[in-house]
């Protein structure tokens, strides 16, 4: 492999990480939220509003820090930034793992010109925002309490600050996805990544049936033969093998769309070692009731990683790299 991380190395790679570790931890800071988005099932979550403990959270990066994990995600069924100590979540993770990749997704609500510094300066690499919508008027509608200005100031102040974001969305009926990324184009927002229209793990309650390629979004269709390269049964999900999803609890749950308790595997700290939490969730089939008819499977998310590593951090190829042949010499 070469030390600029191209596509195949990084496929290569994720496949090699796969089999002992995640691409990434998910870690849900807390489950409240300052809007009612018109795709998010929150009215179908019955678990307690609450903020994650400090100690939950060291807990989680007891664990994961010393791996080769090479990226974490702040994110989850609430609004990150609610977190009182959502900047210092970033730096300790950082102090740690320089190497690390550390993102938050966030509706952007909270978040202004005068607050970008803290959250960069702490060691965040990529504001992912989440967007809906394909007009002022739509975007309101679609996210519950948001207002379309408060998303326009913040574009033009990252564009000013020139710091890392990308937006995230669904296509929905009513445009297109080129008309998506042409209006928030027109705002200053180039990276737009179409997510995957879904129903939530059956959360979510819809009218009508969701067309295959409407689920796919802008993922390619994943090939069975992925999960056979990592070492994985046909049958393997890749929310359960690629990704660490941890709740505000600190329970570890198969996948983020159990924004309930019915699919608990574990509880952090009660699995400290990576090995224990692996053991939980790399045996697991597809067939809890979250994934009963999931529009999600055919989704490619090994090639989708490989291509987001490849383009946005292939300065960091060289660190993963050691950091996972060290820790395959230990086993």
């Amino acid at each position: 492999m070469s030390d600029q991380l191209g596509t195949p190395d990084a496929l290569s790679y994720l496949r090699r990480l796969c089999r002992k570790y995640y691409v990434y931890a998910h870690v849900e800071p807390t489950n409240a939220c300052n809007a009612t988005c018109a795709i998010c099932p929150r009215e179908s979550m019955t678990r307690k509003l609450r903020m994650m403990s400090w100690e939950t959270y060291m807990g989680i990066m007891d664990t994961i820090l010393p791996t080769p994990i090479p990226m974490l995600s702040l994110v989850g069924f609430g609004e990150p930034t609610l977190h009182p100590r959502i900047v210092d979540m970033i730096d300790v993770a950082r102090r740690s793992r320089p190497d690390l990749v550390i993102k938050i997704t966030t509706n952007g609500s909270r978040m202004t010109e005068g607050s970008l510094d803290k959250y960069f300066d702490a060691g965040l690499d990529l504001l992912e925002i989440s967007v809906f919508g394909y007009s002022p008027a739509s975007y309101e509608a679609l996210m519950g309490g948001l207002k379309f200005q408060s998303i326009q100031r913040l574009l033009s102040a990252l564009n000013s600050s020139g710091y890392p974001f990308s937006l995230t969305t669904v296509q929905t009926d009513q445009t297109s996805a080129d008309d998506i990324r042409a209006f928030w184009a027109s705002l200053g927002a180039p990276h737009v990544a179409i997510k995957g229209m879904h129903r939530r793990g059956g959360y979510l309650e819809l009218d009508r049936q969701i067309e295959q390629e409407q689920a796919l979004g802008g993922y390619n269709r994943r090939p069975v033969a992925v999960r056979g390269s990592a070492g994985l049964a046909v049958d393997s999900c890749h929310k359960l093998y690629m990704f660490l999803h941890v709740n505000a609890n600190g329970q570890i749950l198969p996948c983020v769309q159990e924004i309930n308790l019915t699919n608990v595997l574990g509880t952090i700290p009660a699995n400290s070692s990576i090995e224990s939490v692996v053991a939980l969730t790399r045996d697991q089939r597809p067939t809890f009731d979250i994934c009963m008819g999931c529009e999600l499977k055919q989704q490619d998310l090994m090639q989708y990683y490989a291509t987001f590593f490849a383009d946005r951090f292939p300065d960091r190829f060289p660190s993963w790299l050691a950091r996972l042949a060290e820790a395959e010499s230990r086993t």
